[in-house]
């Protein structure tokens, strides 16, 4: 079967409950609103993926919600989803691209990858010997962590989204090898028509 659909996945969104905090939340319900308003008969099936926890998008008219059960505080369930269970769902729905809203992809290309890159706040912390000393030894290891699958995220990614011209130069400058693959988009800005156009661009 020839893969055409596509796949959406915002479970890491659970503001409060280990999951993303208040500002991703807000970009991934205007990303998947706008993006189902402007969906036709003719597009490819769009699923997205959320969080049980994540209380939103139940009114979606042209996109397939699929509630999924992770536990983001916990690292074993977090990463077994995105690098088994993730990866399992896309083969088993014939998924040709796969965005993740946070820049973590799972270790297997099983598909065409695009994630979204909000900033660089790990490695804002872990560079600045000010700010690092303030981390306990969790913390550390965790900022660690996600810096290290953010950096994954970009060179293995085929396109990157990222929602702002600073953070597009930024990662640039620290991917200079990959920043080729970055692309500007105005994400809940008040240009509606804007955000449509740049949705179709990426739907084909």
């Amino acid at each position: 079967m020839k893969k055409n659909d596509i796949c959406i996945d915002i479970s890491n969104v659970v503001p409060g409950k280990g999951g993303t905090g208040g500002g991703i939340a807000t970009y991934a319900i205007n990303l998947i609103t706008h993006l189902d308003s402007i969906l036709t008969p003719e597009h490819p099936k769009v699923y997205c993926i959320k969080n049980i926890d994540f209380k939103s998008l139940d009114d979606l008219k042209n996109i397939i919600v699929k509630d999924v059960d992770v536990n983001n505080s916990n690292f074993i369930s977090r990463l077994t989803w995105l690098h088994l269970r993730l990866p399992k769902f896309c083969i088993a729905n014939n998924i040709k691209v796969l965005h993740r809203i946070v820049p973590e992809l799972p270790a297997i290309k099983v598909c065409k990858y695009i994630v979204t890159v909000h900033d660089f706040m790990f490695d804002f912390y872990l560079e600045r010997p000010a700010l690092k000393k303030y981390l306990p030894g969790a913390n550390l290891l965790k900022f660690k962590l996600f810096k290290a699958l953010a950096g994954m995220a970009v060179r293995i990614s085929d396109r990157i989204i990222v929602p702002a011209e600073t953070i597009l130069f930024e990662l640039r400058e620290r991917f200079p090898k990959h920043g080729h693959k970055a692309t500007f988009i105005y994400e809940a800005s008040a240009s509606v028509r804007s955000e449509k156009r740049e949705k179709k661009k990426l739907i084909h």
